[in-house]
């Protein structure tokens, strides 16, 4: 079980035996002996952030939204606990991780080399070095070096106050799905596929159908029903492939869990979207519209259905589908946000003015870490009658305690997607080594199948929730490896991973 608020006593073990090794916390003046650039998906920065912990003991956490986690990048701040490759015990190691944007700008372009804008690696911009150190501020709740904690739960110890400009070529990159999802209408840029030199699966990232609190219980916030309102708690896939497609704009066009229509005519679908080029976008195009893998088939979604281009909506960086910020007005809106995160605060917002909204979100977001007025601002959704878990009141994404991703480790409920781990063409013998070092040791990190917490029974930060392990990656049958794999190819359907270290997996028989 992933706990998501209690401490778990091996979480706690765990944060001890990192503290062995300790010495006196990195001072944030102090220049560091290694700086380390990458950039991905908006969804991986926890799992980042637990294998960061792995490797590395008096951690610090930079904010530029100062107690808050930051919408658009992952500043950490540690020294070595042992030899990392060539990186020597006791290195102090700053490391940055863009977000903002999506995971194919972030994690995938930057990573293609010479296939990249002007014919040349492209950089990204970031906080300079001296803006995040030389303005750092030790937060009032946070004690330094104590972000790998059960206590400091992974947030952020410092604010700081960005000034960027300081554009720099990644050292790796983190995609939600290959990079050959982001074709055509997933494509941000008007530039040809991009193709990464080394991509390796790290683990599968779980995503879900999220609706604010107002939809799921036909409540608002104060628990008090709304007028008119039919609850909702099961999607087909065709309803969201609908609201996707912007087929569908109208609640009262869909049916709630009692067979009426979810609203009154004129009450309009708020859809909370992801920008084109991000992860969740691309999995949710290929899961509920079947693009790529159903070619000339495929349905294109509403945000990108009038770019001009190629017709099938390659050629521009906007959809002119898309509409403003979020409105807080039950009427049909289609809101482009830039992060996860974003998606949250969105949905959040627009609970809180008891509004029906919809999304794409991954569920390294359990609701409980998210807490507004009423309890839950957002629910995930069964799709087609299935929860990812046991749906009671131990085992619920959508509870306090945790939840067992059951139904996706079986293969019944089969929304997750094989987060890469992106490097350039001849980057780990064509980099300098100690940058190389770090980038093989955070992907074996994040390779590690106690990473998730479901498998550890460990919280963050040092495992983290949302996430397992994929069943062809993994040596052994154990808690937390899917029976399922997509075999690398997110478009195809997950299929039963029949040996696993040499033994049979017999289809219909519980391996746990």
């Amino acid at each position: 079980m992933n706990t998501l608020l209690k401490t778990s006593y091996l979480a706690c073990s765990i944060a001890v035996a990192l503290g062995t090794n300790a010495a006196h916390a990195v001072v944030p003046t102090t220049t560091p002996g290694l700086i380390v650039y990458s950039g991905g998906g908006s969804a991986e920065p926890q799992p980042i952030e637990a294998a960061f912990c792995r490797l590395f003991n008096n951690v610090d956490l930079y904010s530029d939204a100062q107690k808050a986690a930051s919408g658009s990048y992952l500043v950490l701040y540690g020294t070595a606990i042992n030899a990392i490759g060539s990186i020597p015990a006791g290195t102090n190691v700053l490391y940055f991780y863009k977000f903002n944007g999506g995971s194919y700008p972030n994690g995938g372009i930057p990573q293609a080399g010479s296939q990249s804008a002007a014919g040349t690696a492209q950089q990204l911009n970031y906080p300079t070095t001296a803006s995040v150190l030389n303005t750092a501020s030790l937060l009032t709740a946070g004690t330094q070096g104590t972000v790998c904690t059960a206590a400091q739960k992974g947030l952020p110890t410092f604010g700081y106050t960005p000034t960027l400009g300081n554009n720099q070529i990644p050292d790796f990159g983190v995609t939600d799905v290959e990079v050959t999802m982001f074709s055509s209408f997933n494509n941000p840029t008007s530039l040809p596929l991009v193709t990464v030199g080394s991509p390796s699966v790290v683990y599968d990232l779980v995503e879900g159908v999220a609706v604010t609190n107002s939809l799921f219980t036909g409540t608002g916030p104060t628990g008090a029903a709304l007028s008119g309102i039919n609850k909702k708690t099961n999607f087909t896939r065709a309803e969201v492939a609908g609201i996707l497609s912007g087929n569908v704009t109208d609640w009262h066009d869909i049916y709630a869990d009692n067979g009426s229509p979810v609203a009154p005519a004129g009450t309009g679908i708020i859809l909370i979207d992801r920008n084109v080029g991000s992860g969740t976008k691309a999995g949710g195009t290929s899961y509920f519209l079947g693009f790529p893998g159903l070619g000339t088939a495929a349905v294109t979604p509403n945000s990108v259905s009038n770019l001009a281009g190629d017709g099938n909506g390659a050629g521009g960086l906007n959809g002119a589908g898309y509409g403003p910020a979020l409105v807080l007005s039950q009427t049909s809106q289609d809101v482009q946000d830039t992060s996860s995160s974003a998606v949250v605060k969105d949905l959040t917002s627009a609970n809180n003015a008891s509004l029906l909204a919809i999304a794409i979100l991954s569920v390294d977001n359990p609701p409980a870490l998210n807490q507004s007025t009423g309890g839950n601002p957002y629910d995930f959704v069964r799709i087609n009658g299935v929860a990812m878990d046991g749906n009671t009141a131990t085992d619920n994404i959508n509870g306090l305690t945790g939840s067992s991703y059951i139904n996706v480790i079986n293969g019944s409920y089969d929304f997750f997607y094989q987060v890469n781990f992106n490097e350039r063409s001849g980057f780990s013998t064509g980099a300098p080594a100690n940058n190389a070092a770090f980038a093989a040791g955070l992907k074996a990190a994040m390779q590690t199948p106690s990473l998730a917490g479901v498998n550890s029974g460990a919280q963050f930060p040092l495992a983290t929730n949302g996430i397992v392990i994929d069943g062809d990656t993994a040596s052994s049958l154990a808690t937390g490896v899917t029976v399922t794999s997509r075999g690398g190819s997110s478009p195809s359907n997950p299929k039963v991973v029949l040996k696993l270290a040499g033994g049979t997996i017999v289809p219909g028989n519980d391996p746990f």
